[in-house]
């Protein structure tokens, strides 16, 4: 398209003007074409009720009178040239023919051979060279059928490049889950094992333990029954005594044989009490059951675990206890000095853990172990080190571990300095994007939804295909992702790239980043001043020519102070990535220069329990930008936890 055609072309429908009219913003419209935008607003009314048209390139607000858009001043100057340049083209091959051009012939390289069909842009179909379409096509700009499918092929190259790398990244992620899923049942078994073999323990000691139990109390009760007879009779014999001595006490005593036969019984029934057994010093024997029996048991399970999990007797062997200690300096002996997690996307947790010792060259072995609820120790990670500090990785995210540390040369049962920790929660990342349903409906989104610029930027902005855009705000130039973060924490990019093409004001926006509360992205205008987002604002800073950013709290109300960006370059392109890290269980929200892998500034309340991640463009009139946001990463900022 020429620049004379460009300038004549009305930016709603894209043809030459048609009887075009005047705003007052001094921008021209085809007259019909502003019918159709008016027709179709549902907020070009005044507070008093008059009607008015905006202007779509400036939004510039124009009365209208009695009239409508009718009542609008005809542009002649636009309008006469626009005639001059239609005439002229009508004898332009670039273009469908018209009715008094004669039939023009397309040569087509590929085989040699004249075709009399065309592509036409505006229409974006295949064309036949006639008479018939002279009424449609006239002005309408065209290209030869082999540009055409060179062009077309390009684009479909590009598209499938991109669904083949989408393919391959989830065919990673796939791989990855099955990996992890194998690991859980693999582990799942070995526990199902354990706890089977416990309980083959458990019942072998039951068996072992309930017919020693029977034993003692066959023995006990044995006893029991012997000593009953025995006092049973024992009182038999003192009763018949009894009974003897008091039946001899009623005897009359008249006669001298009376007081002998008295006599005799009497000595009779003394030496039977002196033939009774010494009853008191007779006591049943009875056997308790030995002490410790539940303790001797329960070490057993615990060796049993030991061996089973690879650990082995934490007994000292008499290897271990002739290691010569005095190779070790006691006063020398590391200790930990703290343990500071590392925020990580990948799929395991990672920690510094570092430690202070006068033997800063001597080797150390560093463990990471957890405790099962038995308060069994099971080692998870051992490495040895040189030094004073180690990055442990492979660990598990938000789980309870036991660091230890000691010199190399020393047994494992030596004295170790140890330290309890957690590790943290996982930075999620990967798993959203544009979304280009929750949007501007002047935006154009990437095939892959990784990109958003204006539409009217399109064709410098984005390579290859672009996703038909559904959305339907009005108060916002902007769009949102299609992730809601309700929990745990999550960390993105957004890489700004703008080309600044006309004088900007002091202030004047060039796009905000940031996050809002679900439901409220369109809200209000502008982005950095809605109450329900906390975003950053790239925008020209006043009296200098450079680029500086803010933060705009919409809890609070508040903008914090500006930071220097850069220098503004007009006509250049420029860049500038931007780290956002959300973490919702701790209320925090984060965004970092990943340049310079600095923090640029801290949100640190967060009142909204579900929030999504918006991004807007400004000014698109005066400055060329596109976001392009990745949310596939492995490493975060290091600044983020320094």
């Amino acid at each position: 398209m020429s620049s004379i055609e460009s300038e004549l072309t009305c930016s709603l429908c894209l043809q030459i003007y048609q009887n075009p009219v005047v705003l007052s913003c001094m921008h021209s419209y085809c007259r019909e074409c502003l019918k159709d935008l008016h027709s179709k607003s549902k907020t070009d009314v005044t507070s008093s009720g008059r009607n008015k048209v905006t202007c779509p390139d400036c939004r510039g607000t124009t009365l209208l009178g009695p009239d409508g858009v009718d009542g609008l001043q005809k542009n002649f100057i636009v309008a006469n040239i626009a005639a001059k340049f239609k005439e002229t083209s009508l004898v332009d091959s670039t273009t469908c023919p018209t009715s008094s051009t004669p039939r023009l012939e397309v040569h087509d390289q590929s085989h040699g051979k004249k075709t009399q069909s065309v592509y036409c842009l505006a229409c974006a179909k295949v064309i036949k060279i006639s008479d018939e379409q002279n009424s449609t096509h006239c002005y309408h700009v065209t290209q030869d059928l082999e540009t055409t499918i060179s062009q077309k092929r390009a684009k479909l190259s590009t598209c499938i490049k991109e669904l083949s790398k989408g393919r391959t990244h989830e065919g990673q992620k796939l791989q990855a889950a099955t990996a992890e899923h194998g690991a859980i049942e693999e582990d799942m078994s070995k526990q199902q094992n354990m706890i089977e073999s416990l309980e083959d323990i458990l019942k072998t000691r039951k068996v072992e333990v309930l017919d020693r139990f029977e034993t003692l109390k066959r023995q006990n009760d044995a006893s029991l029954t012997d000593y009953q007879q025995h006092v049973k009779a024992y009182i038999s014999t003192v009763d018949t005594i009894s009974a003897s001595a008091r039946a001899l006490d009623e005897q009359c005593l008249g006669e001298e044989d009376g007081l002998a036969t008295f006599i005799q019984i009497a000595d009779d029934i003394m030496t039977q009490i002196c033939q009774i057994p010494e009853t008191t010093k007779y006591s049943p024997t009875f056997i308790a059951p030995p002490n410790g029996e539940r303790e001797r048991i329960a070490k057993e399970l615990v060796d049993h675990l030991n061996n089973y999990c690879g650990i082995g007797d934490q007994t000292p062997s008499s290897e271990a206890m002739l290691v010569p200690c005095t190779q070790v300096n006691r006063e020398a002996m590391p200790k930990i000095v703290g343990v500071e997690n590392v925020p990580s996307c990948a799929e395991t947790a990672k920690v510094i853990i570092t430690w202070s010792s006068t033997q800063t060259q001597e080797e150390y072995k560093v463990k990471c172990s957890t405790r099962t609820g038995l308060g069994i120790v099971k080692e998870d990670f051992e490495a040895i080190v040189i030094g004073d500090s180690f990055e442990m990785d492979g660990l598990r995210f938000k789980t309870d571990y036991v660091a230890s540390i000691r010199p190399s040369i020393m047994s494992s049962t030596s004295d170790t300095d140890v330290h309890n920790f957690t590790t943290a929660d996982r930075i999620f990342g990967g798993d959203f994007h544009f979304d280009n349903e929750n949007c501007h409906p002047d935006l154009a989104v990437s095939w892959d939804t990784r990109t958003v610029t204006s539409e009217k930027w399109k064709h410098k902005e984005i390579n290859g295909c672009t996703r038909t855009n559904h959305g339907d705000w009005t108060k916002v130039y902007g769009i949102a992702s299609t992730l809601i973060f309700r929990s745990g924490c999550q960390y993105w990019e957004i890489l700004v790239m703008f080309t600044v093409l006309r004088h900007l004001k002091d202030n004047d926006v060039i796009t905000s980043i940031g996050i809002c509360k679900e439901g409220k992205e369109d809200s209000y205008e502008p982005l950095c001043g809605s109450f329900y987002s906390l975003c950053c604002t790239l925008f020209k800073q006043p009296r200098n020519s450079a680029i500086a950013i803010d933060f705009w709290d919409g809890q609070k109300k508040v903008t914090s102070e500006e930071t220097p960006i850069g220098h503004l370059k007009r006509g250049k392109p420029q860049s500038l990535k931007l780290g956002f890290y959300l973490d919702l269980n701790s209320k925090v929200f984060k965004i970092i220069n990943v340049e310079k892998n600095s923090v640029l500034h801290t949100f640190d309340i967060i009142k909204f329990d579900k929030v999504t991640a918006v991004a807007s463009i400004d000014n698109e009139e005066k400055v060329r930008t596109s976001l392009e946001l990745d949310s596939y990463i492995d490493t975060v900022p290091s600044s983020l936890y320094h």
